[in-house]
């Protein structure tokens, strides 16, 4: 997951989120949510829209990127 996290930022998204120890909480603006015991990762709705994240989706072999570089939002566990 950091190493997503690092990947995702080399590749332009230079505030995408660290992973957290716990699970984020559902909340507005939230565009997707992933992770495992002990480590997750929340990334805004906004940042999911912006021009890179694709790019950098399919750069960094982000969860739910297919062959088209967009991602699927994947449920939080």
């Amino acid at each position: 997951m950091v190493k997503l996290a690092q990947c995702m930022r080399k590749h332009g998204l230079a505030t995408f989120p660290d992973p957290t120890a716990t699970a984020p909480s559902p909340r507005a603006g939230l565009g997707i949510a992933f992770g495992g015991p002990g480590s997750f990762i929340a990334v805004p709705q906004s940042m999911m829209q912006s021009p890179g994240f694709n790019t950098a989706a399919a750069a960094c072999n982000f969860p739910g990127a297919g062959k088209g570089g967009g991602a699927r939002p994947v449920p939080a566990p």
